[in-house]
């Protein structure tokens, strides 16, 4: 639980790094300005979930290595930092891509009165400078599917197991999960299926194969599915 707090705290300074950039801008600007500080924090959301991320990664791999967790450890109760097998990893990114496909589906059809869901500020980005968009995609799909299962399912789901067993170990590691990612939930009632679907599959990957790295693919296909429909829907 220690490096989960300081990735928490982690990405929780850079969140107040970019609010106080914000409210410096805004203060110089004056009060005149057109665009309300809310405005300003949406259209700087990239910028923020980037640094977060960064700050996020620093931070689990600084306590991982301060800790002296044993990353390479196979047994069910390391937290298994290695590759796996190429035929998990394409295994892991097809079953990824398939649970986005089913989110979508059921956003799409099965509870289409949530279609105004999508003008929020993450369906924003994609009317935003190149910039601001490079930079949400760069921290999406690519920073948060390997920093994200290096913690969740590798350290957290290692150490819980250790203590806990496999079962109450999945469980907790997967709640913890879905509560960081509470942002989305309040905009999309309906991702909760998404993101415990994808957090029991990588979880499932996790166990099968005794590796880190068809997870991450896992993560990386949902993700990479799910930011490539908000771009074309954009």
């Amino acid at each position: 639980m220690a490096v989960f707090g300081i990735y928490f705290g982690a990405q929780f300074l850079g969140g107040i790094i970019m609010g106080f950039s914000v409210g410096f801008l805004n203060g110089i600007e004056g009060v005149s300005r057109t665009t309300s500080f809310t405005d300003t924090l949406r259209q700087l959301l990239p910028f923020t979930m980037f640094l977060s991320m960064i700050l996020g990664g620093i931070g689990v791999f600084a306590s991982a290595f301060g800790f002296k967790i044993p990353l390479r450890d196979l047994s069910p109760t390391g937290a298994a930092w290695v590759r796996g097998r190429w035929r998990d990893i394409v295994v892991g990114l097809t079953l990824g891509i398939l649970v986005a496909v089913m989110w979508t589906i059921l956003f799409d059809y099965v509870f289409p009165s949530h279609a105004n869901e999508r003008i929020d500020p993450f369906s924003r980005v994609t009317r935003m400078p190149l910039l601001s968009q490079a930079l949400w995609v760069i921290a999406v799909v690519f920073l948060a599917p390997v920093i994200e299962e290096l913690l969740f399912r590798g350290i957290i789901f290692g150490g819980f197991r250790k203590s806990l067993g496999p079962v109450r170990a999945g469980l907790l590691t997967t709640l913890l999960f879905v509560a960081m990612h509470f942002d989305r939930l309040i905009t999309y009632p309906t991702a909760l299926f998404g993101i415990t679907t994808l957090a029991l599959a990588a979880l499932f990957m996790r166990v099968r194969t005794n590796a880190i790295g068809p997870s991450i693919c896992l993560h990386f296909g949902y993700n990479g599915f799910i930011t490539l429909i908000m771009f074309y829907f954009g």
